[in-house]
């Protein structure tokens, strides 16, 4: 069963996502809503006059400042569902390629080498060799395996959401995806636009842990050294 497009389980953990806009339609806006109510009830009108316009401020009042606000929490909750890690299967290998996410510090990740890449610089290429990490730059990766950021903050118009990050761990060769996490970043309501031009205004996201970086040596498997 789905109401607006969400199950039952989905509206028993949706929730708002609005930011500074929050109190200032609590303590400015709703005194003025009520106000207006109050007048509305008290016309000497006949009640089958009166209930339609009652009903019509309400609509009215509460679309104003919250329909946008709505429609896209209601998106965060059909797409929150999706959140976290989401790991295929592991394998062991010597290092990988970091793409787009800060590459394991060797000398805590027992991998033989990692490789990383900057915006107009060339590969580097970090290499354990006889328990020294020594330095190189190289043209093109050469482990299998890379670690890469495919979205960070960008907007899915098709689901109503921004894709905060979308991460992957995946072959060079095949495009196999071992691993993947997503997180969601929820669209502003005009009213928090507003507020964020002025100042900084978070609404919120969705996200789950364990994060990829956390997990990266039980996806990618360090081979034993000593074997």
């Amino acid at each position: 069963m789905t109401i607006f497009g969400l199950t039952l389980e989905q509206w028993a953990n949706f929730k708002f996502y609005i930011g500074l806009a929050k109190p200032l339609l609590l303590f400015v806006y709703l005194p003025i809503v009520l106000a207006g109510l109050l007048f509305l009830v008290t016309r000497r009108l006949p009640w089958h006059k009166k209930a339609p316009a009652l009903l019509a401020y309400l609509i009215i009042a509460y679309a104003v400042p919250l329909g946008d606000v709505t429609v896209n929490s209601i998106n965060m909750a059909k797409m929150c569902g999706k959140v976290g890690l989401h790991v295929n299967r592991a394998v062991e290998v010597d290092g990988y390629f970091a793409r787009g996410t800060p590459a394991v510090d060797l000398r805590k990740y027992k991998y033989s080498f990692v490789e990383f890449s900057q915006p107009g610089i060339p590969v580097t290429h970090l290499e354990r060799i006889n328990g020294e990490i020594v330095k190189s730059r190289i043209s093109e990766p050469a482990a299998e395996w890379e670690n890469i950021v495919l979205a960070f903050d960008q907007r899915d118009i098709a689901n109503g959401v921004s894709v905060s990050q979308h991460e992957v761990i995946r072959s060079r060769k095949s495009g196999e995806i071992l691993a993947e996490e997503i997180s969601y970043a929820a669209w502003s309501g005009w009213l928090d636009r507003k507020i964020a031009a002025l100042i900084d205004n978070s609404i919120g996201s969705c996200y789950s842990r364990p994060f990829m970086y956390e997990s990266i040596d039980k996806i990618l498997i360090p081979k034993d050294l000593d074997k």
